[in-house]
């Protein structure tokens, strides 16, 4: 990995500086004090590991404005260009790597695993930092340093050896190696997170729904339980509809009446009475016709043998003698 430009956006008193491109093999930046040279050098470090976890606000903070950070473009062994984002904010700022190609790539790699206290003492380090004593006393970067001196005659087949097994792990748009058989891998797990986050959004929508539903249904219980009600009340108006309309009519009636200024003593009492002799003589009176009607169809019915009333005297006289003549007829024998 090579460091090819520095985007500074606002670090320290630098604000939309460029610097780069770095094209070669080593850079050194030179200037007087208060130049900004250990500025540069904290921003790349910053950048490419992050700010730290305490007090980042104070640490380099962009006296002449912008955002607090910025990005560096790097450049692989194979000639491919990366851009490197990170700014400010919480567990160092949230670094953002975009590729070229679209390949993926981590970060991890591209900077060959080192860490911070490496690669500061290593591969971009200060004037007072190689001439401090503290230098060789980390075992990692002396490790480094003298596994360079003393292998120097074997480099070039350890670096044949790790070139073979970095192919094998992994080759830029490759996919027979471990690294993309696992990246494929992990796709179709993100893929499948990604449906299953998919359905608890869906299930949770349902669940929503649902929970609307079920208030709906029960104001609607409730507003059918009212107008049950509501519909009991008009079906005794209903009911009652006939009776209020003759009561309405009493009333009317009632209302039209004319005034009495003396009204009678126990004049209900009397008036029942009356209405009872009324009753009386009206059940009476349709007696009478009744029977006045048996008489005229009687009196209208023809007497058998009417023409005898003319010798009604004769058939008395008979009928009085006919008396006799029994008592003879009967006394007869025994004379």
């Amino acid at each position: 990995m090579k460091l090819k430009e520095l985007h500074v956006d606002g670090f320290g008193h630098f604000r939309d500086h460029v610097v780069g491109p770095l094209d070669n093999n080593v850079t050194v930046l030179h200037g007087p004090n208060e130049a900004g040279k250990s500025t540069l050098l904290a921003f790349i470090r910053t950048v490419l590991f992050g700010f730290p976890s305490r007090g980042r606000d104070s640490y380099y903070p962009p006296l002449a404005g912008g955002n607090h950070g910025g990005r560096i473009t790097l450049v692989d062994d194979d000639g491919e260009s990366f851009t490197l984002e990170r700014f400010a904010g919480p567990r160092g700022g949230r670094p953002v790597l975009r590729t070229g190609s679209g390949a993926p790539e981590t970060l991890e790699r591209l900077i060959g695993h080192a860490t911070l206290n490496l690669f500061s003492n290593v591969f971009a380090f200060s004037l007072d930092e190689i001439q401090s004593e503290g230098l060789m006393s980390d075992s990692e970067v002396s490790g480094r340093l003298y596994s360079v001196g003393m292998g120097a005659s074997s480099l070039p087949e350890f670096r044949q050896s790790l070139d073979g097994r970095r192919d094998s792990l992994f080759r830029p748009r490759g996919s027979a190696q471990k690294i993309p058989k696992l990246l494929s891998e992990l796709g179709e797990i993100d893929e499948r997170l990604r449906a299953i986050h998919g359905n608890a959004d869906e299930y949770r929508r349902l669940t929503a729904g649902q929970e609307m539903i079920l208030r709906e249904l029960g104001e609607a219980n409730e507003a059918i339980s009212g107008l049950s009600v509501r519909l009991s009340e008009v079906n005794k108006l209903l009911e009652g509809w006939d009776d209020w309309v003759v009561l309405v009519g009493l009333e009317t009636q009632l209302r039209e009446l004319p005034e009495i200024e003396r009204f009678p003593e126990s004049a209900i009492e009397r008036l029942e009475a009356i209405e009872q002799r009324v009753r009386q003589a009206t059940e009476d009176h349709d007696d009478a016709e009744r029977e006045l009607l048996q008489i005229s169809e009687a009196a209208e019915t023809p007497i058998p043998g009417e023409k005898l009333l003319e010798d009604s005297k004769e058939v008395e006289h008979v009928r009085d003698r006919r008396s006799s003549y029994d008592d003879s007829v009967r006394d007869l024998p025994e004379r």
